[in-house]
């Protein structure tokens, strides 16, 4: 079933990239309260995208402690709720018309009427009964019908919802090993839920030539649903074996079945996810700025772990058993750039990346085409519009335009930083933090006036000016090593990696 949902995935996050990550069984997780169900997923949830194709969910970050949810296992240490108002959650009602269709580039439409095939070029318009023929050639697609269209939901700010998976990765991941025993999870496989398409009834389809045929030809047809039997309502006329669904059955016209999610993938380094799974780690719920074992660093372990995972040997080494993680299997666009920039930034042990990144990256490329296998290709998509610099252990993509440079920890931040009162109104949290970044970028505007005889006006322009002055120090430094190199200067060089000492003429940037 792994296999279902990797193929779907994969084919339909190329179709409409801004919808974010499709699920093969969009209905509520049998596992879940009652009350849960009813509504299906919501922002703020915490969990995991399961080999069949649903989300499983460990937690609610939006919800307190004593809800129902968190009956059972109760909620990871270092917990602190982010409660929501309905003004923090933009929606779209609806968002998909009757009869919307999502499909690969690969598939043709036409709609059927009353015995005949006219060409459509739009999706299914709003009516009683529909018919539409999928062909393909293709030796791959993946298509996805809304008869009863769909509804858009979407967290209105990331701010919040980005620091605490950043502050708190780690404990997350603890819960789900040692207190719900999800020992098969991976190290990049946790999802924060910030938006999601919801509907009340679909079918979808998949195909690809590792699953024994090669093309499509298909009839759809949708009537009125009665007393809940969906299958007497949808059907597929298929004229080879293609994996195909329908539901939910039963079908009681709840809007809860969500079709495709958005939100942060949060990923571990794998020797952190082995000590856990080890019982060997104490996890610190303060920003991650600390080691999680003494006597090596992280960094040491990690590598430790990747060779032995690269020749598939099991050994024991300083009392961890070097096992390779066994891997999810299950297809995510996050997971290239996750592991491309834990490699690249060898100092990271939590990296946190939204769906709106690899989203934007789709952008650059050729429509229906995959993103690149190897790092150099993967790193030049992304700092084509993100920074990805490592900052006390943590990772997050930022975009280069329109917000601040970077949204990760910083030495010596704590999270009272951002919420010194629990319960103060979100939108107040906003202004305040709005208000902070305006005093900084105003501070950065007149140091670089003070240095370049410039005074740039916007913050794209105060950002990229920012930028350039850096990029020339390096420059004149990396020159003035090569000359001392040249000129066979054998002193140490540390004085020229040390802080220079700041002009008082130039206003101090406390916090920049």
């Amino acid at each position: 079933m792994a296999f279902l949902q990797s193929v779907y995935a994969k084919l339909l996050t190329r179709a409409e990239p801004a919808r974010g990550y499709p699920l093969w069984f969009p209905d509520p997780n049998n596992r879940l309260p009652q009350e849960y169900r009813e509504a299906g997923l919501r922002i703020g949830d915490v969990g995991v995208v399961t080999a069949d194709g649903t989300f499983d969910v460990f937690f609610n970050i939006c919800l307190p402690e004593d809800h129902p949810l968190h009956a059972t296992y109760g909620v990871p240490k270092g917990f602190q709720q982010i409660p929501l108002a309905d003004h923090d959650i933009e929606s779209t009602q609806p968002g998909d018309p009757h009869g919307r269709v999502i499909a690969t580039q690969s598939i043709d439409q036409k709609r059927v009427a009353v015995g005949k095939t006219v060409e459509t070029p739009r999706p299914v318009a709003e009516q009683d009964s529909m018919g539409v023929r999928f062909t393909s050639s293709s030796n791959e697609g993946a298509l996805l019908v809304l008869p009863e269209g769909a509804d858009q939901h979407d967290l209105c700010s990331l701010l919040l919802f980005e620091r605490e998976a950043l502050r708190c990765g780690k404990s997350w991941y603890e819960f789900a090993v040692s207190k719900l025993g999800r020992t098969g999870v991976s190290a990049d496989s946790l999802y924060l839920i910030t938006g999601y398409h919801k509907t009340s009834s679909w079918s979808l389809v998949t195909f690809d030539q590792s699953s024994g045929t090669g093309s499509l030809d298909a009839l759809f047809t949708a009537s009125k649903i009665t007393n809940g039997n969906i299958s007497a309502a949808y059907s597929w006329q298929m004229s080879s074996a293609v994996p195909c669904h329908i539901g939910p059955e039963p079908y009681n016209g709840a809007q809860n079945q969500t079709i495709f999610i958005r939100g942060f993938k949060i990923a571990i380094r794998e020797c952190i996810l082995l000590a856990l799974l080890h019982g060997d780690v104490s996890i610190s719920y303060e920003p991650p700025n600390t080691n999680w074992r003494t006597g090596e660093s992280n960094l040491e372990l990690a590598q430790k772990v990747e060779s032995s995972s690269e020749s598939n040997e099991t050994r024991e080494q300083d009392g961890l058993s070097l096992l390779q993680i066994p891997p999810t299997g299950i297809y995510h666009p996050s997971d290239l750039l996750i592991k491309c920039i834990m490699r690249n930034e060898s100092d990271c042990e939590v990296t946190v990346v939204h769906d709106n990144v690899w989203g934007n990256m789709y952008q650059e490329l050729p429509q229906g085409c995959g993103l690149p296998k190897d790092d150099k290709g993967i790193m030049q998509l992304i700092r084509n519009k993100y920074s990805t610099q490592s900052c006390s252990g943590v990772t997050c993509p930022q975009l280069h335009e329109g917000v601040s440079p970077s949204y990760a920890w910083s030495p010596g931040m704590q999270h009272h930083d951002l919420q010194e009162n629990p319960e103060q109104p979100k939108n107040a949290l906003q202004d305040q933090y709005r208000d902070r970044e305006s005093k900084l970028c105003e501070q950065l505007r007149v140091s670089i006036a003070s240095l370049t005889n410039q005074d740039p006006s916007t913050r794209y322009e105060i950002f990229t000016e920012a930028a350039n002055v850096l990029t020339r120090l390096h420059s004149e430094n990396t020159l003035l090593k090569q000359q001392l190199r040249g000129n066979h200067l054998d002193e140490p060089l540390g004085d020229w990696a040390s802080p220079i000492e700041p002009d008082p003429a130039v206003p101090k940037l406390d916090g920049v």
